[in-house]
């Protein structure tokens, strides 16, 4: 929660959320999802509820490249997880 405390305290980001997955040299690291304000080219938005809620399993899943990351109908907007998995797979090229 610091971590993502410190990314939101920014003025030139709009939300974000951390999340850990396992990691073979520490056990563990943490990956942040950030979406900055008024740059839509980045990630638009996080995957949500339709209350609003941040789907942290749900960026963890993707995060490690799961493909299966079960119902997305309760999602705000379902587009979103496709334009994430692209960039986290591209990133991982890299």
């Amino acid at each position: 929660m610091e971590v993502e405390s410190a990314h939101v305290s920014n003025e030139r980001v709009a939300e974000a959320a951390v999340i850990a997955v396992p990691d073979e040299d520490t056990g563990q690291a943490i990956v942040a999802f950030v979406t900055p304000e008024g740059d839509e080219k980045v990630a638009g938005d996080l995957p949500k509820t339709r209350s609003g809620k941040i789907m942290r399993r749900m960026l963890r899943d993707i995060a490690q490249g799961n493909e299966d990351l079960g119902d997305t109908s309760t999602l705000r907007d379902p587009s979103i997880v496709e334009d994430l998995q692209e960039q986290v797979a591209a990133s991982k090229e890299n």
